[in-house]
């Protein structure tokens, strides 16, 4: 008797060429600054499948480029120097490709608002997905509210976050950091866990 599987994959890989331009204009006690990043995209998209027949594996890769125009946008208002509110759209062209096996594979807007309150020893920030996320080939997609904040003191500041799907499909995560100055050099450490993925980070730089 044969034992038959077989897992597929479908998405796509980005790479942008892009110049950015931004202004800022004050009235009175806020400050207004837009900005815009236009860019050509190349998106290699890809759709591969791969069957195990007993021992025996066969794969089926289906790869093409295809070149487009695009363009990011932000804009962020800030208050007093201490609040800030802020919204961009990545990727503003949404567009769907065909791959080489017949599938579409879409690429969609990404918008995504947030606000900061930034004071001398802390800041307290929230960022959210306005759209869900894309998926491109029945995987789970997320819609992620995320929750953040640092405290400093002196040269030391610690820092906390939380992320959270409110489309109720991702697990949520959380995130403790903290990084220290001492002259020109800095140094950082954190620390992430959500669902079943846990990783940490570790960087050395120099300040100039």
């Amino acid at each position: 008797n044969l034992i038959t599987s077989y897992v597929q994959f479908r998405g796509a890989a980005l790479t942008e060429l892009s110049v950015s331009a931004a202004g800022l204009w004050s009235f009175g006690k806020a400050d207004i600054a837009l900005g815009v990043t236009p860019k050509i995209v190349k998106a290699l998209i890809f759709d591969e499948e791969r069957r195990v027949v007993n021992d025996a594996v066969a794969t089926d890769s289906k790869n093409g480029d295809h070149f487009y125009f695009d363009t990011d946008v932000g804009v962020v208002l800030q208050w007093q120097e201490r609040l800030r509110l802020g919204v961009t759209i990545k990727d503003l062209r949404s567009k769907q490709f065909i791959s080489e096996r017949g599938n579409p594979v879409t690429i969609k807007a990404k918008p995504r608002m947030g606000a900061a309150y930034v004071a001398d020893q802390y800041s307290l920030g929230f960022d959210l997905d306005l759209t869900p996320s894309n998926a491109f080939a029945g995987e789970l997609t997320r819609q992620d509210l995320a929750l953040g904040g640092e405290y400093r003191w002196r040269k030391l500041a610690l820092r906390g976050g939380y992320r959270y799907d409110i489309s109720g499909e991702a697990p949520a995560s959380f995130s403790l950091g903290a990084g220290i100055m001492l002259g020109h050099w800095v140094s950082d450490i954190a620390f992430t866990q959500g669902g079943e993925n846990l990783a940490g980070a570790l960087q050395f730089g120099r300040s100039f």
